[in-house]
């Protein structure tokens, strides 16, 4: 939760004109309870969150020496918040952090006599952007954005983040705005030196004989170490969502086997499936449910009002939220409920690790070739003047391939290619969406965890198909909710059916140069969305468009989500009056 800052390395007359620039961005986004320390290398800030009256997680060391500060969800030692930091500082300072028993998701800054230190989890769920190599270092990437003397359009990024919903590969929608690798701690001395230690996250070897009970019984266990910590540190204070599928339904189960009782939502339709199901449960298990179809919520006439909620949307989503700034406000709302009263938001991203999330069949592929069956979901006709589809093609996959250090020509073997999913797709993509959600409370995405990514991606990938693997954690973790009948068409208890099977089993068999086809079938809505009507746009940004209208053919650009995306980038450029460069 909250937001944090570390300067470092600059002359003195820099280094508070830039703390005091971070402190006034971060109070105008709506920060409150700002902490300020200072040391021999550089200066640390923290706020509390967004919603509610939470404290900055600080700790100094009795006799002053240091002080660590935190912003995020922290576990160390079976300890949660503010009980896990002083054994962290002091492990950190002797260069001794067990990496194992550290995990969630947060960012940590620590500030001594004679250096300051920066990291973040592994997986890198809670996103630090950087500046000037890393001598100004923000949870906020507005924050950071407003303080350089220029703000110039970085179109590669812009593309990613249409395209895709994030930019991946650590870049941002600014030039020279980048993210601090998720897998390294950075210490600046004094003098403005700089090291990075690595803090890899495992790639483990396919367990190819073990069986699915087997498989179960050792992820499940790795999820007991972890939701006992959630358990122990919010007992009743965690809020889920519930939906049709596995990840939420694991989720819910994992806390139940520890004895706690989470708070339930389900967004939709109230005919989905994802409700019906989720009704269904709650009420077999006498559970509470809040169900919220954001659709149905009501937008302004007004062209003022709706800027107004553009613009609250850009400022509290830090400028470019995954699904974009134009909505009638509830994507906000609900997920600034999720947290009151000091309730931890558990997300079921990254629950894919356990099943085949890019159903590819068992053998290697280059970078290339996998961003071709899965980042090629656009039209590449859209791309306005600046838009270079080869150039931008072959970078994309440079990007995939240095997850591991490949050329985008070479092939990944096949463990690397499913460690695709957590530290590529989740780092960067739902990487983003938890650390915004950090901003208003404590929040998790449990199964992105280094520990448990290495013991679901050791089990033998035939487990993994179809569900199999995630449905036996469930039923053995919670036989209860195993039994109710999911999205999928059958119950988690029992045998993905023989028409699912052969479903799943044609995406298996289908080559990548097909699946990149496979955008290109999709069928477009008709009519867009009401909050993207061209009426309403136009009211909220004029009919000029100076900065997409450069990046993209607009007139093409018909995919909703993708339109939302590229509108919000007009809005986040004015915001910043970015240059071209």
């Amino acid at each position: 939760m909250a937001a944090l800052y570390a300067v470092s390395g600059l002359p003195e007359d820099r280094l508070r004109a830039a703390a005091d620039g971070l402190d006034d961005a971060l109070r105008r986004q709506g920060f409150g309870g700002l902490r300020r320390f200072r040391g021999g290398a550089g200066i640390v800030g923290v706020t509390g969150p967004l919603e509610g009256e939470a404290a900055a997680l600080v700790h100094a060391e009795p006799d002053g020496s240091a002080t660590m500060v935190c912003a995020g969800t922290l576990f160390y030692r079976g300890h949660a918040g503010g009980a896990a930091m002083p054994r962290l500082l002091r492990d950190v300072l002797a260069g001794r952090v067990e990496e194992s028993l550290l995990w969630g998701c947060f960012a940590v800054a620590v500030v001594a006599a004679d250096r300051v230190i920066v990291f973040g989890d592994r997986t890198g769920t809670f996103h630090l952007y950087a500046a000037e190599g890393g001598r100004l270092v923000c949870s906020s990437f507005l924050a950071l954005a407003e303080i350089l003397p220029r703000r110039t359009v970085d179109a590669t990024a812009a593309y990613d983040y249409v395209f895709h919903g994030a930019p991946h590969g650590g870049i941002t929608p600014i030039a020279g705005i980048g993210l601090l690798g998720p897998a390294t701690r950075t210490t600046t001395d004094r003098d403005g030196r700089q090291i990075t230690e690595g803090r890899p996250c495992p790639i483990p070897d396919e367990r190819r004989g073990e069986t699915l009970d087997q498989s179960a019984e050792r992820c499940l266990a790795v999820l007991d170490s972890r939701f006992e910590d959630v358990a122990d540190g919010f007992r009743d204070r965690a809020d889920t969502a519930l939906s049709g599928g596995y990840d939420s339904r694991l989720i819910v189960g994992m806390l139940r086997r520890r004895g706690s009782t989470p708070a339930l939502h389900v967004y939709g339709r109230a005919d989905s499936d994802d409700v019906r199901v989720a009704r269904a449960i709650c009420s077999g298990e006498r559970l509470a449910l809040d169900h919220t179809d954001k659709a149905r919520r009501k937008l302004p006439r007004d062209p003022a009002e709706m800027a107004a909620i553009v613009q609250r949307n850009l400022i509290a989503f830090d400028g470019w939220p995954c699904d974009g700034v134009f909505d009638g406000g509830g994507d906000l709302d609900t997920r600034l409920s999720r947290v009151r009263g000091g309730r931890v938001a558990l997300n079921g991203g990254g629950g894919e690790v356990f099943r085949n999330f890019f159903y590819l069949p068992d053998r290697p592929l280059t970078p290339d070739e996998m961003r071709r069956v899965f980042w090629r979901q656009y039209d590449p006709e859209v791309g306005g003047e600046l838009f270079d589809r080869r150039a931008y093609a072959r970078d994309f996959a440079r990007r995939i391939g240095d997850t591991f250090g490949v050329p985008p020509d070479l092939p990944l073997d096949r463990q690397r290619i499913d460690g695709l999913y957590p530290y590529f797709r989740c780092r960067w993509w739902m990487g983003r969406n938890t650390s915004l959600n950090a901003r208003f409370g404590a929040g998790l995405t449990p199964f992105a965890d280094p520990e448990v990514v290495a013991a679901a991606l050791a089990s033998p990938r035939r487990h993994r198909n179809f569900g199999r693997l995630q449905a036996r954690i469930i039923q053995r973790a919670d036989p209860a909710l195993a039994a109710y009948e999911s999205a999928y068409g059958h119950a988690f208890d029992r045998p993905p059916p023989l028409v699912r099977r052969v479903k799943e089993g044609l995406t298996l068999a289908r080559p990548p140069w097909l699946r990149a086809r496979g955008y290109g079938l999709r069928r477009l809505p008709a009519k867009l969305p009401p909050a993207l009507d061209p009426a309403r746009v136009a009211g909220v940004l004029g009919p000029t468009m100076a900065y997409v209208g450069r990046l993209f053919r607009m007139d093409r650009l018909r995919d909703p989500g993708q339109l939302n995306r590229a509108l919000t980038l007009e809005v986040l450029y004015r915001h910043l009056d970015a240059e071209w460069a």
